[in-house]
């Protein structure tokens, strides 16, 4: 025998505000609002992961430490490099790729929303944040947080 399910979410607007209690009906796929319904749409993610990622059903976030002598090692580097970086350092400690499922599939998501909606993929780049050991587990569980900005440089 099927249950059905409803979901009710309460939700606050500016200020705390109460705005009202939505039920979503997920077997009809509508969301009924106070005296009036609209149709549910639920968009399937289903992203590949990059295929150099470690992929051992985590489920979560790692820190992948790249080997110096390894092929992404070296991309990476001339993506920091031709990111007008060259010279300006003295010493590359450590070159991480940073696993984050939750953030990843995000990502895709709007990646993939960006280019339907302006047919180009230019508009990607590539990000590199200098910081201490001990601040980087909460950018990779956390997101960023621009309270980190200028800490280790300029901003």
């Amino acid at each position: 025998m099927c249950q059905r399910r409803t979901l009710a979410v309460e939700f606050f607007g500016k200020n705390e505000i109460y705005c009202g209690l939505i039920n979503i009906n997920f077997e009809e796929m509508i969301e009924y609002q106070s005296d009036r319904s609209v149709p549910v749409r639920r968009k399937l993610i289903n992203h590949a992961f990059p295929n150099t990622w470690d992929m051992d059903n985590n489920n979560g976030s790692k820190r992948i430490p790249l080997t110096s002598t390894s092929k992404e090692y070296f991309q990476v580097l001339k993506q920091f490099d031709d990111a007008n970086m060259k010279g300006k350092y003295t010493q590359i400690i450590t070159i991480e790729r940073i696993q984050n499922e939750r953030w990843f599939l995000q990502y895709s998501a709007h990646r993939d929303e960006f280019k339907q909606r302006f047919n180009d993929n230019s508009y990607e780049r590539s990000l590199f944040h200098g910081c201490r050991d001990v601040t980087v587990n909460s950018i990779i569980n956390e997101n960023f947080n621009r309270a980190y900005a200028g800490v280790n440089g300029r901003l």
